[in-house]
């Protein structure tokens, strides 16, 4: 923020004015603005990478038909084939 130096001494004066009490609630309002602004940027973000292409789904749905359960060696669960 860019002040002169007379808008600087105004709002020293006007904070010297204001009560504890006065100065915080100014304080939590310009946090809560902030967070809000943060919170809309991240909202069209979000909104911008929320549609899904047609193409990569059914790409995705043909994958898990298609791919069969391959177990681990290792694991318990495995059964050797017969063959």
């Amino acid at each position: 923020m860019n002040m002169t130096k007379k808008q600087l001494q105004q709002q020293q004066a006007m904070q010297a004015k204001k009560t504890e009490a006065e100065r915080k609630r100014e304080e939590r309002k310009i946090q809560r603005e902030g967070r809000k602004k943060k919170i809309e940027k991240l909202e069209k973000k979000e909104a911008m990478h929320s549609g899904e292409d047609p193409a990569d789904r059914k790409e995705i749905e043909e994958a898990m038909l298609n791919y069969k359960d391959f177990k681990l060696k290792l694991s318990p669960a495995y059964i050797v084939p017969e063959n």
